[in-house]
């Protein structure tokens, strides 16, 4: 991105905060090299880049520094649950903090990639999203596979 080749920027995100009936809002959240502050030449010089490499439509309403950008366990960059907390939604509406979400996912994924009916992908999904719920705290290594053969077979 025009942001991210900045060499003072590890990582960005921006967000576009729509709000029906209202101008939007975007606020860019930046990751800086370590020894580097936010200030207003870096805020000129992120401005500037935008500018340049996209259009002035595309500048952010606000520019803030972040430790990290939240990123899914495949590194996508997570912009709809930011989004939605920065609209006002609960965070436990917006985060799937067991990670059951993901391991649906894999197991609908391990499913199709199998050949299985659409019906059985959708339950090896839920098999092994049920696994990672099933206990609190640290849990030991499960055999998911196993699991869903003796479910599934």
């Amino acid at each position: 991105s025009a942001v991210e080749a900045l060499p003072e920027v590890l990582d960005s995100m921006v967000v576009d905060l729509e709000y029906l009936g209202r101008d939007s809002y975007m606020p860019l959240f930046v990751v800086l090299r370590e020894g580097i502050a936010l200030d207003a030449a870096l805020r000129k010089a992120l401005q500037d880049a935008i500018r340049t490499a996209l259009s002035p439509r595309y500048l952010p309403n606000d520019i803030f520094q972040v430790p990290e950008i939240p990123r899914t366990l495949s590194g996508k960059k997570q912009e709809l649950p930011i989004k939605k907390l920065l609209l006002g939604q609960p965070i436990d509406k917006v985060v799937d903090t067991t990670g059951a979400g993901d391991l649906f996912a894999a197991g609908f994924l391990a499913g199709q990639a199998e050949g299985r009916s659409i019906a059985d992908s959708l339950t090896m999904g839920a098999i092994c999203a049920a696994e990672v719920i099933s206990h609190y705290g640290p849990r030991p290594e499960a055999d998911l596979k196993a699991l869903v053969a003796a479910k599934l077979g």
